[in-house]
């Protein structure tokens, strides 16, 4: 962000097709969530919600409000609803359809929260089958980990465990290990209310190694990757 210089560098905007520091602000948002200060990365999503909103460009303010969401979801779920409402807004004006995908997962987990389990698991299916089908799988874990989340909430637990698999196989996969710890953690947590307290514990002790970065080798002991 330091580096970033407004007039030399704002050829970037036609070749990228957002604001570098748009991008770069939601970016250190997710960086300071995960470091473990989730206010300081909501306060630098807001600043780059505000900041595409200044540059009046629709496509920097379409990412940073799904940034912004995105960060709600984990940190602050009673903002959602508003942040959600935003981003379908100028998604549906400007015919967005990358970043409309998620504003239907997000609109979805809203419906989820309040109790509209019906719709917000169909939002969040829609949403998500748009997502995948654009190409892109890095973020995927998390968008799918708020389906099975919602899949365990109305009992359909052998749906939910396959979507969490399918989450950690893409983490694998694509190395995007960033939200491994959490995917684990609510695995562990919804068969725990199932009484597989065996089965819980060990996704746990995955969670917890992941969190720190490491891997779980027979011994059951993290060790570094």
């Amino acid at each position: 962000m330091s580096l970033y210089d407004p007039v030399s560098h704002r050829s970037l905007v036609h070749q990228i097709g957002v604001y570098p520091q748009v991008t770069s602000q939601g970016q250190l948002g997710i960086d300071a969530l995960c470091l473990g200060f989730p206010d300081h990365g909501l306060a630098l999503s807001s600043e780059a919600v505000a900041e595409a909103r200044r540059l009046d460009h629709p496509p920097s303010l379409a990412l940073s409000l799904a940034v912004d969401a995105l960060l709600l979801v984990l940190v602050d779920s009673a903002a959602l609803e508003a942040s959600a409402a935003q981003l379908i807004a100028v998604t549906t004006e400007q015919g967005f359809a990358f970043w409309g995908s998620l504003g239907t997962i997000y609109r979805g987990w809203v419906e989820v929260t309040n109790g509209n389990l019906s719709e917000g698991i169909s939002c969040l299916r829609n949403g998500l089958s748009a997502y995948r089908g654009s190409g892109p799988n890095a973020w995927a874990p998390y968008y799918i980990a708020l389906l099975a989340r919602a899949c365990g909430v109305v009992g359909q637990i052998e749906e939910a465990s396959a979507l969490f698999d399918d989450a950690l196989q893409i983490a694998e996969r694509t190395r995007a290990r960033w939200f491994e710890a959490e995917l684990n953690r609510l695995k562990g947590q919804m068969l725990l209310r199932q009484a597989c307290s065996q089965a819980a514990e060990e996704l746990y002790r995955k969670a917890l190694c992941a969190s720190l970065g490491s891997r779980r080798p027979s011994s059951g002991n993290c060790a570094p990757r």
